[in-house]
């Protein structure tokens, strides 16, 4: 029973983290509209490709990240396998944008945006919990729509 209240008091801390965190930073900008919607991007095939302080960004740096289509862990339940799995990610070798999978009671995917200058120097510009997005185009529309709506594309 303790084990239960303890992983509901996880997911709802998560949860609020992640509203407020999608919610209340806003710091869009033309300039990161422009570059991720005109900027040439390349698919990346696998969490090797994503360079360590990026990937702590994700959920920090001991988090472990399963591979596009591998076993991961989607429950509560503690077990050996990752509780993240990249669905998919593309880079310009200045930002990375990265689609994951989070499993738990509270199942969702995130996408995140980041800045690299070089090494260790790793930004969070954007991040995003929602719906699976198929793809980086399904993300540009998406990218679009909001900055469509809001004026500004903001965190």
């Amino acid at each position: 029973m303790s084990r239960m209240r303890f992983t509901l008091a996880a997911a709802t801390t998560l949860v609020t983290a992640l509203v407020v965190s999608s919610t209340a930073c806003a710091a869009g900008s033309a300039d990161l509209d422009a570059r991720v919607l005109n900027g040439h991007f390349e698919a990346l095939a696998s969490v090797r490709d994503i360079p360590p302080d990026v990937l702590g960004l994700c959920y920090g740096s001991n988090t472990r990240i399963a591979e596009p289509g591998a076993a991961f862990n989607p429950t509560d339940i503690a077990d050996s396998r990752p509780h993240l799995r990249l669905v998919w990610a593309v880079t310009n070798h200045l930002i990375y944008i990265i689609h994951m999978e989070i499993g738990g009671r509270s199942h969702f995917y995130r996408t995140i945006v980041a800045s690299v200058a070089g090494p260790g120097t790793s930004k969070l510009l954007w991040e995003r919990a929602g719906a699976r997005l198929n793809g980086f185009e399904d993300f540009q529309s998406t990218f679009q729509r909001i900055a469509n709506d809001s004026g500004k594309f903001s965190r």
